[in-house]
């Protein structure tokens, strides 16, 4: 058996009806071959509802200026 390719994908915000670009990513995932591929997702805001891959959320953190940095946390 082939080994499955593993990818990780970067969103801000994975919620499926958010706007015109999350539906897009929305499509894209659900048409992931799941024999071929695996997914990790990160993102700032994470799906409603479990969708069956791994998600890493993160949190923005603010520092003495007035730029917002975002770092990935595991939660």
């Amino acid at each position: 058996m082939k080994a499955k390719i593993k990818v990780v994908f970067f969103a801000e915000i994975l919620v499926e009806e958010f706007d015109g670009a999350s539906r897009t990513i929305f499509q894209i995932i659900n048409s992931i071959p799941d024999h071929k591929f695996e997914f990790l997702f990160v993102c700032g805001v994470k799906p409603e509802v479990h969708f069956g891959y791994e998600v890493l959320t993160y949190l923005p953190l603010l520092f003495h200026s007035t730029k917002i940095i975002k770092w990935p946390f595991h939660f």
